[in-house]
């Protein structure tokens, strides 16, 4: 993507700061995002500006929602002091406010260097500032900023005040040279930017009795993930995933309730099978935009809507109508995505693997979508063998913003 004269979101850029030091491999197992709006060479310094005034970046994200996690910037400092870092969205409201200390980033007298400077993950909607406030005071401490004086200029460079949240002065001869790192967030539509730069692995519920309920999963899960494995296989840029049973990464604490993980080759997951069947969909369960219910009977809700669905039977017990989730979701203590897909009964599992099969199709969005299944082929009853052919319906019916 390319934004004014320069390049705003460049992978490749991103891999060779890799190789250079400038940006470290994150954990998360997707390449960073880097915004900027400068050519990398300082032709100028900004100006020295005390309290409470300072200097802002307006950057547009590639899309939305998108994580900023860094602000990266080039500067030296003279003596030391604090300095302020603020996020402001579009509006100029405050999304964050830190402080730090130059010494732990910043060399002195003359010598320009890149620093990260790490911020809690902030979940972007639309424009936002990134805005550095040196806090200087004559004869006794600065903080210097490059600046790319080259032409064309992206009229994005700002003077504001801490106090105010206001501009008090836009540059037209000069790029600030602050840049904002970040992730795309954890929606359907970005299934791609997030699972395939790098690998992940499909995680499947044992079919031995294991976890909270002392359950084993179908065989039909697996059947659910090969659907979906050759799909996104097509996209891969570094071979293909591996795949775990949920016994492999996680272990249930009998009488605690609680899941513990172990490390596992590659951090994004992908898994199959509900809460009742796969550790890995019981611990994020809770935290979804639709999730699982066992209260009176297995169902699904979206608690935002307060919606909810339940699997529906003929006289003789054939399910005729079932319901699936689809969801992503982001972890920040593990620094990882999940995605997840199951149905209520085996049938909305495999349909939701279909529908990830043909993401493209569906047009998945969201934070989660929920999936309905039903008799398409005119028997009167669902069956895995005309899900996997086609023959049943399979359609959207909510998705989760």
């Amino acid at each position: 993507m390319l934004v004014g004269k320069k390049v705003s979101f460049l992978l490749s850029l991103v891999f060779l700061a890799y190789l250079s030091g400038l940006l470290a491999s994150p954990v998360n197992g997707v390449p960073p995002e880097e915004i900027f709006y400068d050519d990398g060479e300082a032709g100028w310094l900004t100006w020295t500006v005390g309290s409470p005034y300072g200097y802002a970046v307006k950057f547009t994200p590639p899309r939305t929602p998108w994580i900023l996690s860094l602000i990266k910037l080039q500067a030296y400092r003279i003596g030391n002091n604090n300095f302020y870092v603020e996020i402001w969205d579009e509006n100029r409201n405050d999304l964050f406010h830190e402080t730090y200390i130059y010494r732990d980033y910043f060399r002195e007298w003359d010598c320009l260097t890149w620093v990260l400077i790490d911020v809690p993950d902030l979940t972007i909607n639309g424009d936002f500032y990134v805005c550095i406030f040196p806090n200087y005071v004559k004869d006794a401490h600065a903080l210097y900023l490059g600046a790319d004086s080259s032409e064309p200029i992206d009229n994005r460079s700002y003077e504001v005040r801490m106090d105010t949240n206001t501009i008090t002065w836009s540059y037209t001869s000069r790029d600030w040279m602050i840049r904002a790192v970040g992730f795309p967030a954890a929606t359907l539509d970005n299934i791609l930017y997030i699972f395939t730069p790098n690998n992940f692995a499909y995680v499947i519920g044992s079919t031995d009795p294991h976890g909270p309920y002392g359950w084993g999963a179908h065989t039909i899960d697996v059947v659910g993930a090969s659907c979906a494995a050759h799909k996104l296989g097509e996209y891969m840029m570094t071979g293909p995933p591996i795949s775990y049973l949920d016994t492999d990464i996680a272990t249930y604490v009998p009488g605690t309730n609680g899941i513990t993980f172990h490390p596992t080759v590659y951090n994004n997951l992908i898994g199959f099978g509900g809460p009742g069947v796969n550790m890995l969909f019981y611990f994020y369960n809770e935290g979804l935009a639709a999730r699982f219910s066992s209260t009176n009977g297995w169902h699904i809700e979206v608690p935002s809507t307060a919606h909810t669905y339940w699997m529906q039977t003929d006289p003789s017990g054939r399910v005729t109508i079932d319901y699936a989730v689809t969801a992503l979701q982001y972890d920040s203590t593990l620094k990882r995505y999940v995605m997840l897909a199951a149905g209520i009964t085996k049938y909305g599992s495999l349909a939701s693997s279909k529908v990830l099969s043909e993401f493209e199709r569906y047009g998945l969005n969201g934070r989660a979508v929920v999936i309905r299944v039903s008799d398409g082929n005119g028997d009167g009853y669902l069956t895995s063998k005309a899900i996997i052919e086609g023959f049943e319906a399979i359609e959207i019916i909510e998705t989760i913003p």
